[in-house]
C-alpha cells in the first residue's frame, strides 16, 4: 500500500506530464516507425561543449556529433577520422659563422653522393642566411647524425634553448629585449608557452648573450623573472607533422570541410585556458600551416613523441562558425555552446533540441551505417521516472543510482553495461618518507588492501581494478591481472622491512611504529569513506593511519610539492599520451614538479626520457611495457580503481547477437552502428569505433598510419666541435 500511495501521491504533476508525453512519444514512434531510442538523463540537458564534456554522456553525445582528425580504433591504436593519412619528418638546422661557411658546407653536403643521401634519409640541404637547414624524412636513424658529423668540419655554432618564467604577460618585454639587445642576430626562434613564459633559441656566444638577457629581467624585479639554460645543441630539431585530409566530406549545414577549418579550430583552442585534454602536446606546436583544401603541416617546437595526441579526439569546428562567434572569446565556460552549437561533421546531427530534449539522427550519407534512425535524451529525469519510462516502454535507455544496479539486474529484458573509465583513485606513497621508504613495506600495504571490496562496498560495483600506468584500453596500456589480496604475504612483506606487531597488535622496529598519516580532500564524503576503509583494512596488518583533510589547493600546492605526507589519496584523469616524464622523472621531484612520489631512479629516468621523446607508435608499446614494469617494482604508487558509470539499456534495441552480459566498456556508438562482423577485434577502449562511413565509396590509399621511426634526441655539441661554455 505505501508504494502505491507514493505512486498516486507522491508524484508532482511535471513528473507525470513529462512520462505521459515520453509514453505517448515512445508509443507512436514503436507504432510508425522503428530504429528510434529514447535516453533518460538523469541531471542537466547536456551543453554539448566540445573541449570540456560535463559527463561521460555528453562526452559521447558529442562524439556522435563532431569528429576529430584522429581516432582510437577498435584495437586500441590510432586511427583516421577526419585525417585520410599523416606522416612525420624532421627539419635540423645549423648556424655557422658567416654566410660563407654556411655556403660551403651546404655545397660539401650536395656534393656527397645520392646513396648516402637516400641512406640518412635526407630530402634536401640548403642554406638560409648563416644557417644550413635540412629536411629528413624520417624521425629515426643515424642519418641526423652521420650529416652533422660531416658539418663538424666547418665548425657550427653552438646553441641552447632558454627559458623565460614572469609574473606577467610575458610577450611585451621580449619584444622590448629583441629591439633593444646588443646581438638580436643571436636569437634564432622565440616561442611564448601561455602568457607568461618564453623559449629562446640562441646561437654563438650564449654565456654573453645569457648575460644580457638575464640583466634585462632581473631590472624589472616586479616580473619575479626565472631563467634557465636548459639544453645545449649544434642542431636543432624541429618535428613536421603533415596531414592529409578526408575529401568530400561537409559539415552537417552542407558547407564542405576543408584544412582551414583545422586551423581555425587549433587558434581558438590555444586562446582558451579551458584544461582540455593533451594540452601539454598542443602547447608544443609553433604553427599550423594551410597547403590547399585538404593539406596542413604543423610544425613542433621540439622533440616531443605524444605530439600527435594532440590531435586524437580532439573535435574539429567550422572556420565560419568560430568567425562568427568571435565576440563569445571571453565565454570562459563556453555557454556559446548550449545557445549556439557549431554544426559538426559526424555521423549524427542534431533535429530537434530545447531546455528539455536533444534529438539525433543519421546524417543522409552514413544513413546505410546504422540500425538507430533517431536517438532522443529527455533531461532532468527522476530515478523513478526512469524505471517507470522503462517498464511502460517509453525509455530504452537510462543511467540508474548505484543503489539501483542490483535490483535491475535481476530484471528480464534489462541488460547492465559498464561505460569506459575516464579517471582513477589512486594512493600516491612518499618513497622519501621514513617510514615508508622501503619497497617491503609499500609492497605489504598493496597486498593488504583488497580493492574489489571496496568497489563493492563504496561503489556498489562501479569500478574495476586497474594496475597500470596508462588508459586501459590503449594499445600501449598494461594488461596485467591485478593483484589479489593476501594478508599473510602482506605480513611477510612487512616482516622483510623489519615491522613486527607489538602486543597492541602494532607494527613496529626498534624506535619507530608503523603510523602514518593519509591525506584526503576536504569535501569529499566518498574520498573520506574511502580513507576509512583503507585505514581499517591496513590496522588488520598492525598498520595504524591517522586520516587528514584539506582543501585541494593545500594538499597539492603545499603538501604534495613540497613532499610533506606519508601518503595522499588522489584522483587522476586519464590521458591519451604515453609520457610520464613530469610525474616520475627525478628532474620533477624537487620543488614545483609533480613528481611528488619522489622517485630518483637512473634507469627508469632513461626510460621516461626515451618515452618522452618516442614517435613510433610500435615503439611505444615496447617501451611503456618496460617502464610500467619498473615502476611497478617500486611500488610508488597504489592504484585503487577507475571510475565506471553504468547504463542501463533494453536488451531489444541492442544489435543482433550482443551479448548482454557482455562485460566490456559499451559506448553510445556501440550502440549505434551496426554489429562489426565477429572477427573485428575489440578491447577496453576509451571509445570503441569501428571505421566511419564516407559519403562516397571510392579507392583511397591506405588508412593505416604511416610507419613512425624511432627519433633521436636534440643533437649534443660534439667534442670536436664542443666550444668552451661557461
Amino acid at each position: 500500500m505505501i508504494g502505491l500511495r507514493l505512486l498516486i501521491f507522491g508524484i508532482p504533476f511535471a513528473a507525470l506530464s513529462l512520462t505521459w508525453w515520453s509514453v505517448q512519444q515512445s508509443h507512436a514512434s514503436r507504432v510508425t516507425r522503428t530504429g528510434e531510442i529514447t535516453a533518460m538523463l538523469p541531471g542537466e540537458p547536456p551543453r554539448l561543449h566540445p573541449y570540456l564534456p560535463a559527463t561521460e554522456v555528453d562526452r559521447q553525445i558529442i562524439d556522435l556529433i563532431h569528429e576529430p582528425l584522429i581516432r582510437i580504433g577498435a584495437d586500441g591504436k590510432l586511427k583516421p577520422a577526419l585525417a585520410e593519412r599523416w606522416e612525420w619528418s624532421q627539419t635540423i638546422t645549423s648556424w655557422f659563422l658567416t654566410p660563407e661557411v654556411a655556403k660551403k658546407a651546404t655545397a660539401h653536403l650536395k656534393g656527397i653522393s645520392a646513396d648516402s643521401w637516400i641512406d640518412w634519409n635526407l630530402e634536401s640541404a640548403k642554406q638560409e642566411g648563416n644557417a644550413v637547414v635540412m629536411q629528413f624524412s624520417k624521425m629515426s636513424g643515424a642519418g641526423p647524425h652521420k650529416v652533422l658529423d660531416q658539418l663538424g668540419a666547418f665548425d657550427p655554432l653552438p646553441a641552447e634553448l632558454i627559458r623565460i618564467e614572469v609574473n606577467e604577460t610575458a610577450r611585451p618585454y621580449q619584444e622590448h629585449f629583441m629591439a633593444n639587445a646588443v646581438e638580436p642576430g643571436q636569437i634564432k626562434r622565440v616561442w611564448y608557452d601561455g602568457s607568461n613564459a618564453i623559449e629562446i633559441v640562441a646561437a654563438g656566444n650564449v654565456s654573453k648573450f645569457f648575460e644580457e638577457l638575464t640583466n634585462y629581467y632581473q631590472s624589472k624585479s616586479s616580473l619575479n623573472p626565472r631563467i634557465e639554460r636548459k639544453d645545449k645543441i649544434y642542431g636543432l630539431r624541429e618535428p613536421q607533422l603533415e596531414i592529409i585530409l578526408r575529401e568530400g566530406v561537409k559539415w552537417h549545414d552542407d558547407t564542405p570541410f576543408t584544412a582551414e577549418d583545422v586551423r581555425a579550430t587549433y587558434t581558438y583552442i590555444t586562446s582558451k585556458k579551458w584544461a582540455a585534454p593533451n594540452m601539454e602536446a598542443l602547447r608544443q606546436i609553433q604553427a599550423v600551416e594551410v597547403f590547399g583544401p585538404s593539406r596542413i603541416k604543423v610544425l613542433y617546437r621540439k622533440i616531443f613523441g605524444p605530439s600527435i595526441c594532440s590531435w586524437v579526439n580532439l573535435p574539429i569546428l567550422p572556420a565560419a562558425w568560430l568567425k562568427a562567434h568571435a565576440t563569445d572569446a571571453a565565454d570562459a565556460e563556453g555557454h556559446v555552446f548550449s545557445k549556439n552549437a557549431p554544426p559538426g561533421c559526424g555521423v549524427f546531427s542534431i533535429t530537434h533540441r530545447d531546455m528539455r530534449s536533444l534529438a539525433l539522427a543519421p546524417t543522409p550519407s552514413a544513413w546505410a551505417n546504422f540500425h538507430i534512425r533517431r536517438l532522443t535524451f529527455i533531461s532532468g529525469v527522476s530515478a523513478f521516472q526512469s524505471r517507470l519510462g522503462y517498464a511502460t516502454g517509453s525509455a530504452d535507455l537510462f543511467w540508474p543510482e548505484n543503489e539501483d544496479v542490483s535490483g535491475l539486474v535481476k530484471q528480464e529484458g534489462l541488460a547492465i553495461r559498464g561505460m569506459p573509465p575516464r579517471s582513477r583513485l589512486v594512493v600516491l606513497w612518499n618513497t622519501r618518507s621514513d617510514l615508508l621508504s622501503d619497497v617491503s613495506t609499500r609492497k605489504a600495504l598493496a597486498l593488504a588492501t583488497d580493492r574489489e571490496e571496496l568497489i563493492n562496498t563504496l561503489m556498489s560495483g562501479r569500478g574495476r581494478v586497474h594496475e597500470g600506468l596508462f588508459q586501459p584500453g590503449l594499445w600501449f596500456a598494461k594488461k596485467t591481472t591485478p593483484i589479489r589480496p593476501n594478508r599473510e604475504e602482506s605480513v611477510k612483506a612487512l616482516a622483510n622491512a623489519g615491522w613486527l606487531k607489538n602486543v597492541e597488535g602494532i607494527a613496529t622496529r626498534p624506535g619507530q611504529t608503523l603510523k602514518f598519516e593519509l591525506l584526503t580532500t576536504t569535501g569529499n564524503p566518498q574520498q573520506q569513506r574511502l580513507a576509512e576503509a583503507l585505514a581499517e583494512q591496513w590496522r588488520k596488518i598492525g598498520v595504524h593511519v591517522n586520516i587528514t583533510t584539506l582543501p585541494w589547493d593545500e594538499m597539492v600546492g603545499t603538501r604534495l610539492s613540497q613532499r610533506r605526507f606519508d601518503a595522499a589519496i588522489i584522483g587522476l584523469e586519464f590521458e591519451t599520451t604515453w609520457d610520464q616524464l613530469p610525474f616520475w622523472h627525478s628532474s620533477q621531484a624537487g620543488p614545483g614538479g609533480l613528481n611528488f612520489c619522489g622517485v630518483q631512479d637512473r634507469q627508469i629516468d632513461l626510460l621516461l626520457e626515451g618515452l618522452h621523446e618516442e614517435f613510433d607508435p610500435d615503439q611505444v608499446e615496447i617501451k611503456a611495457a618496460e617502464l610500467d614494469a619498473s615502476l611497478s617494482s617500486l611500488q610508488a604508487m597504489l592504484p585503487l580503481f577507475t571510475d565506471m558509470s553504468q547504463v542501463a539499456v533494453r536488451q531489444s534495441v541492442l544489435q543482433n547477437n550482443s551479448d548482454p552480459d557482455d562485460p566490456r566498456p559499451w559506448t553510445l556508438r556501440d550502440l549505434v552502428f551496426n554489429k562489426p562482423s565477429s572477427n573485428t577485434p575489440r578491447v577496453d577502449l576509451e571509445m570503441i569505433i569501428p571505421a566511419l562511413p564516407s559519403a562516397k565509396p571510392a579507392p583511397s590509399p591506405s588508412t593505416a598510419p604511416l610507419p613512425i621511426p624511432t627519433p633521436i634526441p636534440n643533437l649534443p655539441l660534439p667534442p670536436s666541435v664542443t666550444p668552451p661554455i661557461q
